[in-house]
C-alpha cells in the first residue's frame, strides 16, 4: 500500500480517536481535553475527515462552541485534498510557472473580490462588535467564520485586532 495512502489513514484514525474520547470526557466526566490547540492541529496534518466523522456520528448539532471545529475539519479537508490531488498526479504543479510574471488583467477580478469580501468582513465584524458593546442582537459566529472562509480573512483579522473583538476566543484568533 502507497505511505502516503498509510499516513492519511493513520492521521484520520487517529483523529477519530482523539475526537471520540474528547466527547466522551465531556458527556460523562463533564471535563474536557486540557490544550484544543492540539486537536486543531489533527486537521493541518491531515486528519480532517476523522474529526467530521466523529462530529456527526457524536455530536451532529452545531452551536456557537462546536462551530468552528467543523470550520477547522472542512478546511483541513480542501487542503489535503488539493495536496492529494497533486500527489497523484491528477493536478500537476508547475511551480516556474506560478513564479513566472503574472498578468495583472488576469488577476485583477481575483484582488477585486478579496478586497471586496474583505470590506464586507470588516463591518460585520465592527457591526457585531458594537453590538456586543451595546446589547444588541449578534452576529452568528457562523456567519464570522463562513466570510472569513470565503475569502474575507484579512478583513475580519483586521477588525479583530483593530476593534479587538474575539481575540480571545482561541478558533478565531
Amino acid at each position: 500500500m502507497d505511505p502516503y495512502l498509510i499516513y492519511l489513514l493513520a492521521v484520520n484514525a487517529v483523529a477519530f480517536l482523539a475526537f471520540t474520547i474528547d466527547f466522551l470526557l465531556y458527556m460523562f466526566a463533564d471535563r474536557e481535553l486540557e490544550d484544543h490547540h492540539l486537536l486543531s492541529l489533527f486537521a493541518v496534518a491531515g486528519g480532517g475527515v476523522g474529526m467530521l466523522l466523529a462530529f456527526l456520528l457524536w455530536d451532529r448539532r452545531v452551536v456557537k462552541d462546536n462551530v468552528a471545529w467543523r470550520f477547522i475539519a472542512v478546511l483541513g479537508i480542501i487542503v489535503w485534498a488539493l495536496v492529494t490531488l497533486c500527489v497523484y498526479g491528477v493536478v500537476r504543479l508547475d511551480v516556474r510557472a506560478l513564479l513566472a510574471p503574472l498578468d495583472l488583467a488576469l488577476l485583477a477580478p481575483v484582488g477585486i473580490y478579496v478586497l471586496t469580501i474583505s470590506a464586507i468582513t470588516f463591518c460585520v465584524f465592527v457591526y457585531d462588535k458594537w453590538q456586543a458593546e451595546h446589547g444588541g442582537w449578534r452576529v452568528r459566529e457562523f456567519v464570522l467564520l463562513t466570510l472569513s472562509l470565503l475569502g474575507g480573512a484579512i478583513g475580519g483579522l483586521l477588525a479583530m485586532h483593530l476593534v479587538r473583538h474575539k481575540t480571545c476566543v482561541y478558533y478565531f484568533s
